[in-house]
């Protein structure tokens, strides 16, 4: 939307200024809602044009691949094998990697403000619209030819905000005091289920 569009230039302006103070190149990616947005081209456009910055748009498995390639900057994962899963806002990337090589890296379109808008706009939480989001989740990822579901790995790694946020909600049950660097925080499937459960 214009609104929208307003919003990202005035971030990508703010980003601008920051680079050329410190001299720095700055490259910008767009992922899932400019990929889908009907008026891409005019929006890429228009962000050149007011900020001299080029967008490029990557495909979901790009963006899979470049998320698990954070992940293993990030955690000493190179010698397990990992399931990576990215919440992001319109897309959600699923990457299993295997001593640090990406076996496969798959996005699906279930991000959590695309989910909100469709199965709860008015931000009106029911038993029922749960119910419709999950199987619609599910659905989604098990129609994927390449998400092997019954696929053995060490461990999970989370990015992104609502694995965040699930962090933040385990942290708050057992203490006051909120870690702000999240980065390796650690819980198991039982602590996981509690939480979504409740």
């Amino acid at each position: 939307s214009e609104d929208e569009t307003a919003k990202a230039i005035s971030v990508l302006q703010n980003f601008s200024s920051i680079a050329k103070y410190h001299k720095a190149e700055i490259r910008a990616v767009s992922t899932s809602a400019v990929r889908e947005a009907k008026n891409k081209n005019n929006f890429i456009e228009e962000v050149f044009k007011q900020t001299g910055i080029k967008v490029e748009t990557i495909e979901g498995t790009e963006e899979a691949k470049l998320i698990f390639h954070g992940m293993k900057n990030a955690l000493p994962i190179n010698d397990r094998s990992v399931l990576g899963i990215d919440i992001g806002g319109g897309s959600t990337e699923f990457i299993y990697g295997v001593n640090g090589i990406p076996i496969y890296a798959e996005s699906v379109k279930v991000g959590a403000v695309r989910l909100s808008k469709k199965f709860f706009p008015d931000f009106i939480i029911t038993e029922k619209s749960i119910k419709n989001c999950s199987e619609y989740v599910d659905k989604l990822i098990k129609t994927n030819q390449i998400i092997d579901r019954n696929i053995n790995f060490d461990f999970a790694v989370g990015s992104s905000g609502t694995a965040d946020t699930v962090c933040l909600v385990k942290q708050s049950r057992k203490s006051r005091k909120v870690k702000r660097k999240l980065n390796g925080y650690k819980f198991d499937v039982n602590e996981f289920n509690d939480i979504y459960t409740h």
